[in-house]
């Protein structure tokens, strides 16, 4: 069934008009017709069941019917922290996080990312990345579109407070599916350009409590690392609800 983001409000048993670029993707590439049903999004966060009654040539009005309640978000507010990578890679990666479930993603600057970009283009660039997100949303079956925002440098991104601070590390011994987070409520992932984070680098993270994560036994790419340290991060405190039990705050710095 077709789903679309609506993001206002929505009432049971109501009418309520489409916005346009939904209108125009019912009545002109789906080319759905009244008595046709699709889902949306309310503002809310809930999902709803509707019936398209009206098909013009400039607008779409659809009844809704019920509401739905799919258990898809995870508990735990994951934000992915990614150094700025080039090419079309970032369209991919926005797509993805937002596929497996990270509540907010961060484009950050470091020493050895390839990407200065310049400051005037980054409101459309960030326009393109929540567009992408929104999409990705109504393809998943999420109920939450990830606030996508940045660049912000590493040293900016150390300072987040989060219950837990990870740092993607191939030289690490923690593994992805590591317990050590568990029953938590926030979480950071860091993850570094193609070239990876520098040794000052992890050194200032490991110095603030931010703990290192190995996310496999091979040298991923940046955008691939991204997906996969997150899916494992969500999976595992998926697994270990909050209220679990489990010590999973980041470690004090060493004195």
């Amino acid at each position: 069934m077709n789903r679309f983001w609506h993001g206002g409000q929505l009432e049971l048993e109501s009418e309520a008009a489409l916005p346009p670029p939904i209108a125009h993707q019912v009545r002109r590439v789906l080319r759905l017709r009244p008595g046709d049903q699709l889902t949306l999004i309310g503002a809310d966060r809930t999902e709803y069941l509707c019936e398209l009654v009206e098909a013009g040539s400039r607008d779409a009005v659809v009844r809704v019917m019920e509401s739905l309640c799919p258990e898809v978000e995870y508990a735990l507010r994951l934000t992915v922290a990614i150094s700025l990578i080039k090419g079309e890679k970032p369209d991919w990666v926005v797509q993805k996080l937002t596929e497996v479930g990270v509540a907010e993603i961060i484009w950050m600057t470091s020493r050895r990312g390839v990407v200065e970009p310049a400051t005037d283009r980054w409101p459309a660039r960030l326009e393109r990345y929540r567009r992408i997100a929104t999409e990705a949303v109504e393809q998943s079956g999420r109920m939450q579109i990830p606030e996508v925002r940045g660049p912000i440098s590493l040293n900016a991104c150390l300072t987040l407070e989060r219950e837990v601070r990870l740092i993607c590390d191939p030289g690490a011994q923690v593994p992805a599916s590591c317990e050590e987070w568990r029953g938590v409520g926030s979480a950071l992932l860091l993850v570094g350009p193609e070239g990876g984070f520098t040794a000052d680098e992890l050194h200032l993270a490991r110095s603030l409590g931010v703990r290192p994560l190995s996310v496999g036994k091979t040298v991923l790419r940046a955008e691939t690392a991204a997906v996969v340290g997150a899916s494992s991060v969500l999976l595992a405190a998926d697994r270990h609800p909050a209220g679990s039990g489990g010590v999973p705050r980041a470690e004090a710095p060493p004195s």
